[in-house]
Parts: C-alpha cells; structure tokens; sequence
C-alpha cells in the first residue's frame, strides 16, 4: 500500500469515527432534554396545590362533623370549586339551624377564592347522632374540587366522605 492508500484509510476511518461521535452526542442530548423534562413534571407535582376535602369529627363533640378543606401541597391555591358527587347529604345544618343539603353549604355556594400552601377551612357539616349516623355510615357522599395555581394551571379530583371509618357513637 502506498502512503496515499493510508490516507486515504485514514480519512475514512475519521469520517466514521466522526459519525460515531455525533451520533453519541446527539443520543446524550436527547437523554439530557428528556431527564430535564422528566425531572420538570417531578419538580411540578412536588410543588404544585393539592386540596383535599374531607370529614372530620369536630374537637367540641364526636357527633358533630367539619367539613375540611385543605392545601397540602406547596403553592398556593385558587378559583377553589366544590361539587357533591353522589349523595347530597340531606341532615347539614345551614346557619340558621335548619336542616339543609351539602350542596347548599357556603363553600359550594360561593368557591374559595384562595387557600395558601399548607392552609386550611373547617366548616360545620352535620349532627350525626342517632339515626343520622347510620345514614351518613351508608352514603355514598363524594365531593369534587377544581382549582387553579397562580399561573392558572388547572387540576381536579374527587374525595369520598367517608363517614363509615369515623369512631363508632
């Protein structure tokens, strides 16, 4: 072989090594933008609002229930929309002392304009004494709730009140 041959061996040899290197390059970016998007959506869901809402007895009397609202999440919430699912609870006290639905309480009547991160809202529910128990014990009660963050990302879910693990009575 001549000296021109091996130059020419050589300048193909570079040429693949050239391709072989750009197309490890170009895998790693791709690898990289993915585990930046990845690693995006976590940062997202760790810090992102997440109101919950449940029942819980109240601190003044285990037959009297709260309505809770509550941020666990890391940012604030906003535009906070209730909704019964299932059973309209019929038994919740308004403010006047009257009989009412869950669906006529104030919060989803009027929403909560916002709650901040770790923050939270009792309301006054139901009396569960008695009778009233046995049939909250057997509703199939579920609220919903929509919200917003500050950047007006949207989120929803859906929460069983679930009277039937409460302390017996």
């Amino acid at each position: 072989m001549s000296l021109q041959d091996w130059a020419s061996v050589a300048e193909i040899a570079s040429a693949i090594i050239a391709g072989i290197a750009t197309c490890i390059s170009l895998n790693a970016a791709k690898q990289s933008r993915k585990a930046a998007e990845e690693s995006g959506k976590l940062n997202e869901q760790m810090t992102r609002p997440r109101v919950l809402v449940y029942a819980e007895p109240s601190k003044v009397s285990p037959y009297l229930y709260n309505l809770v609202v509550e941020n666990a999440g890391m940012r604030l919430a906003r535009n906070i929309v209730l909704s019964v699912k299932g059973d309209d609870i019929v038994g919740v006290i308004s403010e006047g002392g009257m009989e009412s639905r869950l669906s006529n309480m104030k919060p989803f009547i009027h929403g909560i304009k916002m709650l901040p991160a770790g923050g939270s809202r009792k309301y006054f529910m139901i009396n569960a004494y008695g009778d009233n128990y046995s049939r909250l014990a057997n509703s199939r009660a579920s609220v919903g709730v929509m919200y917003d963050n500050e950047d007006g990302k949207a989120y929803k879910a859906e929460y069983p009140l679930d009277f039937a693990s409460m302390p017996d009575h």
